[in-house]
């Protein structure tokens, strides 16, 4: 084991011992995830997870309904959904390099920031020319970009934000909150 770790740069001294046993399971309540130090960081997390997954789920429940009551046929509307998940692809891919040069912080906000704008496009300019597939493939695409990226970007803050004894319970509670943004979708779409 001493070999192993070493090769990964690991130096332990002479005197440690490892041992096979495993960990004793910690209950960690809710109520840790609300301590003082990182209870404002808990809540915006949770509404990054929450509003995340209405945007995506949204976008792949009533997305196709929208656009086929605008006219598209199911041809357009297959290239808008996969137009979505190439800049989704994209925005998720981007997002890790963005996190390791700009920090999370910054990269959350400009996401957060971006995804709005983008929805506000796609919003102002789907109507005045609903027949216009370019502007919307490329209007979709961006969203995708932002939303996926948003989404990749919430569970590496959730890993990173919250210490080994209560990560566990942080990052399963914020998809938790997400999944109910998921639901959510299916109302408010």
């Amino acid at each position: 084991l001493r070999i192993l770790l070493a090769k990964f740069g690991y130096q332990y001294a002479a005197d440690v011992e490892f041992s096979d046993e495993a960990p004793k399971r910690h209950n960690i309540p809710l109520s840790m995830l609300f301590s003082k130090d990182i209870c404002r960081d808990t809540v915006f997390l949770w509404c990054a997870f929450f509003f995340c997954f209405i945007a995506s789920y949204s976008m792949f429940s009533w997305g196709p309904v929208m656009m086929t009551s605008q006219g598209f046929d199911l041809e357009k509307m297959g290239l808008g959904l996969t137009s979505f998940s190439f800049g989704g692809i994209t925005g998720g891919v981007i997002s890790g390099w963005a996190i390791a040069r700009f920090g999370s912080r910054n990269t959350l906000m400009f996401y957060g920031s971006g995804g709005l704008i983008a929805a506000g496009l796609l919003a102002w300019l789907f109507p005045k020319d609903p027949t216009a597939i370019s502007l919307l493939l490329s209007c979709l695409a961006v969203l995708g970009f932002f939303t996926a990226g948003m989404l990749n970007m919430v569970y590496t803050v959730a890993a990173s934000m919250y210490e080994p004894f209560i990560r566990g319970t942080g990052v399963g509670a914020s998809a938790a909150v997400g999944r109910l943004g998921a639901v959510a979708s299916s109302f408010i779409g």
